[in-house]
């Protein structure tokens, strides 16, 4: 099948396949020649595409701002990774000009709200943290909001931590229960919005574009923002400690996001933790947590497979995210891999062994 302009969508797939690789390689690359290529193997039609890319961001960030949906309003306010690329300090606020002003007035505006939910929260949070501004946001009733309707998600939690707050930490990790963030969600109104405005795109963007750049907005826009190190911190030292209290809950934080059917990273971050811990603790069940780990990757990158033969399928583009805003990544990578005959053999099940290292 003909690839139709393909560097959206492989920067897609390589944001779906490895989150956290995307980070690192995105500080050095641009939303067109996001896969490698340098800017003089571009053509024509791909140059016209990098340079209108901000005014394609800017017009659904303001669709989405227009909206009468906090949510759609919050997720409009996370600045662009891309744009950092290109201007590091374009992301920073300052709480006394103009624009800090106009910025915590539409953080205000949206707290109140009467339709506010746990997704607008989160995106509120990372706005907040990306632009520098997250002081004048708790000012605002952001801790609070959050402190009444977090639902035990560490994701959420998380925000209220600055830096490695001790103390807030440990709270977190009692009260957390598992982590998500909502990705999904996000997706959903990039694509809304994106395709809400394609009329003013100038049709250099397919619908596969528009696809992927749904995707990559929206995945980065939460797992950009997410910090469980001091999680991962606090917990080895509990069992290296052996406190108890502490790492009874956080047992059972990572058999959670073990147990997670939304996404691999949380599966991987959970078996990291489970792996930290058993190791902390002496125990010999690291080595099969790294083994499990490893099969569930190999698994659901095999089912991953079949992706770079339809990069600029723009049906197959769209069901696709649909599937996943719909069931989650990882039912909706097995849905489409089933759909399109790819055989990985039989999926892991690793829950009979759960017991030895809960």
């Amino acid at each position: 099948m003909k690839r139709i302009r393909p560097k959206f969508q492989a920067l897609f797939w390589l944001l779906i396949l490895s989150p956290v690789s995307l980070l690192f390689s995105a500080q050095s690359q641009n939303p067109v020649s996001g896969d490698g290529y340098s800017n003089d193997r571009l053509t024509p039609v791909e140059r016209a595409m990098e340079a209108e890319y901000p005014n394609l961001i800017g017009t659904a960030a303001a669709w989405m701002q227009q909206q009468s949906s906090p949510r759609l309003n919050s997720l409009a306010l996370i600045p662009d990774l891309f744009q950092y690329t290109i201007e590091p300090d374009s992301w920073q606020l300052e709480a006394e000009t103009d624009a800090g002003r106009a910025f915590i007035a539409q953080v205000a505006a949206i707290l109140q709200a009467e339709l506010i939910d746990e997704p607008s929260l989160f995106f509120l949070g990372v706005a907040c943290e990306q632009r520098k501004m997250m002081d004048a946001c708790r000012a605002a009733g952001l801790d609070s909001a959050i402190e009444h309707m977090h639902g035990g998600n560490i994701a959420l939690l998380g925000l209220l931590a600055s830096g490695n707050d001790d103390v807030l930490w440990q709270q977190i990790i009692h009260e957390g229960e598992h982590f998500y963030t909502y990705y999904r969600e996000a997706i959903d109104g990039w694509q809304q919005a994106l395709f809400a405005t394609r009329a003013e795109n100038q049709g250099l963007f397919s619908e596969a574009d528009l696809a992927s750049i749904a995707g990559i907005r929206g995945i980065n826009a939460g797992f950009f923002a997410a910090n469980l190190s001091p999680l991962m911190n606090h917990c080895v030292l509990a069992a290296t400690a052996a406190a108890s209290d502490l790492l009874v809950h956080c047992q059972r934080i990572a058999k959670n996001l073990r147990d997670s059917h939304s996404d691999l990273m949380t599966q991987i971050i959970g078996f990291s933790l489970s792996e930290q811990l058993a190791e902390a603790q002496g125990l010999f069940e690291a080595e099969r947590l790294a083994e499990q780990n490893q099969a569930s990757s190999d698994y659901y990158m095999c089912l991953h497979r079949f992706m770079p033969e339809y990069y600029g399928d723009a049906i197959y583009m769209r069901k696709w995210l649909n599937w996943i805003i719909k069931y989650g990544e990882l039912e909706a990578t097995e849905r489409m891999a089933a759909e399109l005959g790819v055989d990985c053999g039989q999926k892991p099940d690793f829950s009979s062994e759960h017991s030895l290292i809960e």
